[in-house]
C-alpha cells in the first residue's frame, strides 16, 4: 500500500464566529528577535493542498520585521488556521522553518516567538480562546506524535487520533478548532471512518460554513473511492473515455502520475514487465497525467520508457482534483464494471493480486 487528529468556549466567541456573513478584518502583531530585518512568511498550514477549505481568509503573505517586531493583517469569518515560516541556512542549503499552528480568534493577537527549529510553539502574550482550545485538544493526543511539533502524527496512528477528535466534537459541536484538525490531517494522511462520524456531530453553525461544507464534499468523494465502490466516472471529463476503455478487460489499472514525479517514472519498468507478462484479456493500464499541456517532457517521457498503453492527458490536473488526486502516485485497480477492487498498490502488490486470479 503506497501512501504519498472538557474546555467550554465562551458564548461570545461563538457568537462573533456565527455570523459567517460578515468579514473582520484583524492584526497579528508578533514580537520576533532572530529575524530583525529580514522577512517571515504567514500563510494557511504549509501542507494544504487546497486554499479553497480556508474561504477567502490569509492565503500568503511576506511581512518584513522590523526592531524585532512585524504586523500583519488577516480577514476572519470564523476561525482559520496560521503558520509561520521562514528560510534557515543549515549547512550549505536553505531549509524552510516552521511553526506550529495559530488559530485565528477574531480580536487582535499578541503573539512572540522563538526560533522554530529550537521551539516552533507559538507563545501568545494574552490570551486567545481557540489557541487555548488547541492546547487543551493537542494534549488529548500528544502521545500519539511521531516528533515535536503536534500536528505530526504518523498514517499508523491518525485514525487513534482523529477517534479522539470524534469523541471530542460529542460535547463541543461548535469546535472550528476540532473541524481543523481533521482537515489537516485528512490532507497530509487522507480519509479515515473517524473523520466521516466526526463530520455527523457538528452544529448547524459549523456544517452552514463553506469550509465545512468543502471538506464534507471530499470526504463523500473519499467514500466513492473505497474498496468495493464503483469509481465515480461522472467526476472526469474523460471518466467515459476510462469506462470504455475497462469494459474489455478483467482488470484495467488506472495510474495517475505526472512528468515532474520521480516515483511514478521509476514504476514503469516493473508496469511493463506485468504489462508483457499478462493477457489483455485480464489486465490493461491507463495513465493519466496531470501536467501542463504545454510540457512537452510528458510525450518525451512516454517515448523514452516506450509506453505502449494509453495516456490521457488532464491539464494541470485540474479534473483530478475532482477526485481527490492531489498527491501522485496514485492507482486504482477497477474491474469490467468499474468496481474498485485494488488502490495505490505498488507494482509488486499488483502483480501478487494478479497472480491470485489467474
Amino acid at each position: 500500500m503506497r501512501k504519498s487528529k472538557c474546555l467550554f468556549v465562551p458564548l461570545l466567541l461563538l457568537t462573533f464566529f456565527a455570523n459567517a456573513q460578515n468579514t473582520s478584518k484583524f492584526k497579528i502583531k508578533g514580537q520576533i528577535k532572530f529575524l530583525n530585518n529580514k522577512q517571515i512568511v504567514v500563510s494557511n498550514p504549509v501542507f494544504f493542498t487546497d486554499s479553497l477549505y480556508c474561504d477567502g481568509n490569509l492565503d500568503s503573505t511576506t511581512v518584513s520585521v522590523r526592531d524585532n517586531h512585524f504586523v500583519v493583517g488577516y480577514t476572519a469569518k470564523y476561525t482559520t488556521p496560521f503558520q509561520f515560516s521562514y528560510l534557515e541556512q543549515i549547512g550549505n542549503k536553505r531549509k524552510v522553518i516552521v511553526s506550529d499552528l495559530l488559530f485565528s480568534d477574531g480580536h487582535d493577537m499578541e503573539i512572540s516567538l522563538k526560533k522554530f527549529s529550537e521551539s516552533p510553539k507559538i507563545n501568545f502574550l494574552k490570551k486567545s480562546q481557540p489557541n487555548t482550545e488547541y492546547n487543551f485538544i493537542h494534549s488529548l493526543y500528544s502521545y500519539l506524535e511521531s516528533d515535536t511539533i503536534s500536528y505530526k502524527v504518523n498514517s499508523a496512528t491518525v485514525i487513534q487520533k482523529d477517534s479522539i477528535i470524534a469523541d471530542y466534537v460529542l460535547t463541543h459541536t461548535d469546535s472550528y478548532v476540532a473541524l481543523w484538525i481533521l482537515i489537516l490531517d485528512y490532507t497530509r494522511l487522507g480519509y479515515n471512518i473517524y473523520q466521516n462520524n466526526a463530520l455527523r456531530l457538528f452544529s448547524k453553525n459549523i456544517k452552514s460554513s463553506k469550509t465545512y461544507q468543502y471538506f464534507e464534499a471530499k470526504i463523500a468523494t473519499e467514500q466513492m473511492l473505497q474498496l468495493g465502490q464503483i469509481f465515480p466516472f461522472r467526476k472526469l471529463s474523460f471518466g467515459s473515455d476510462i469506462q470504455n476503455q475497462i469494459k474489455n478487460h478483467k482488470y484495467t489499472l488506472i495510474d495517475f502520475w505526472a512528468s515532474y514525479c520521480g516515483p511514478c517514472i521509476a514504476e514503469f519498468p516493473n508496469l511493463k514487465t506485468i504489462y508483457k507478462t499478462t493477457s489483455r484479456n485480464v489486465f490493461e493500464i491507463v495513465l493519466v497525467a496531470i501536467n501542463s499541456n504545454k510540457d512537452e517532457r510528458m510525450d518525451d517521457l512516454l517515448k523514452e520508457n516506450q509506453i505502449p498503453w494509453k495516456n490521457i492527458l488532464d491539464n494541470n490536473g485540474s479534473e483530478s482534483k475532482n477526485v481527490n488526486i492531489y498527491g501522485i502516485p496514485r492507482n486504482f485497480i477497477l474491474d469490467s464494471n468499474g468496481k474498485i477492487v485494488g488502490r495505490d498498490l505498488t507494482p509488486v502488490e499488483i502483480a501478487t493480486f494478479l497472480k491470485k486470479i489467474k
